[in-house]
C-alpha cells in the first residue's frame, strides 16, 4: 500500500484553521534529518547574513519569533519581524536578518534537511510550501520548541 503525505501541518490557533504546507510525495521516499535545535536570545549587535556559497549550509530552517522586532530579507521577499512570525527558510537562497537592539529577537529554530530515498536533498518549491505564516497564539509551538531544544542537548 502506497502512502502519500499531503499535509505537513494543519494548526488551529485562535480559531483559525490554516493549511500550513502541502506536499505530494511518498513517505517512503522522504526522510527528515534534524541537524540542530536552538533557542537564540539575540545580542544587541546581532545580525545574520547567510551567504549561500561561504557558509555551505544546506537544507532548511524553521524560525518562530517569540519576542522582539526586526527585519528579514529571504531571497526576493522582505518581512518585518514580530511576535508570532513563523518562517520556513531555504538555505539555498541569501538571507539577511537584523533586529532592533532595544527590542532583541528571541528565536527558537530548527535546521533540518529533507532527503529523498537516496540521501539527495529535496527543496519543496515556494508554490507548494509557504515561507511565512503569522501565528496569534504561539504557546503550543513555543512549548514544542522548548521540549525539542532540551531533548537535543
Amino acid at each position: 500500500m502506497e502512502l502519500y503525505y499531503r499535509h505537513i501541518a494543519v494548526i488551529r490557533m485562535d480559531e483559525i484553521d490554516k493549511l500550513m504546507n502541502y506536499i505530494d510525495m511518498r513517505l517512503s521516499d522522504c526522510h527528515l534529518r534534524i541537524n540542530r535545535f536552538e533557542r537564540a536570545f539575540c545580542a544587541p549587535e546581532w545580525q545574520w547574513r547567510h551567504d549561500v556559497e561561504a557558509m555551505g549550509w544546506r537544507g532548511m530552517i524553521f524560525w518562530l519569533i517569540c519576542a522582539g522586532s526586526g527585519h528579514l530579507r529571504a531571497g526576493d521577499s522582505e518581512y518585518d519581524l514580530s511576535h508570532g512570525d513563523c518562517f520556513l527558510l531555504r538555505m539555498t537562497e541569501p538571507l539577511i536578518a537584523t533586529h532592533d537592539p532595544e527590542d532583541p529577537l528571541v528565536v527558537p529554530w530548527i535546521h533540518f534537511d529533507v532527503l529523498d530515498g537516496d540521501g539527495a536533498f529535496l527543496f519543496p518549491d515556494r508554490e507548494r510550501m509557504a515561507t511565512h505564516r503569522k501565528v496569534r497564539d504561539i504557546t503550543f509551538l513555543s512549548t514544542l520548541f522548548d521540549r525539542c531544544v532540551e531533548a537535543w542537548r
